[in-house]
């Protein structure tokens, strides 16, 4: 299942997102396109890591 939010947070390996939800989604800096900014609005996919859900398959929205 797709889901959107915006990035709030680009550290120099893990950034975090903001879903519709309102939940803090972390994810991999070394699994996403280049060119993400902090305000970007993205969607993506939920999965399950190690340290618990995480985004992965980001892509960013033109909205």
């Amino acid at each position: 299942m797709i889901r959107l939010g915006k990035i709030v947070l680009l550290g120099t390996s893990m950034g975090l997102i903001v879903d519709e939800n309102e939940q803090d989604i972390p994810f991999d800096l070394l699994d996403c396109p280049e060119g993400l900014y902090i305000g970007a609005n993205v969607s993506f996919n939920i999965i399950q890591s190690l340290d618990g859900l995480m985004a992965a398959g980001l892509r960013m929205l033109s909205i």
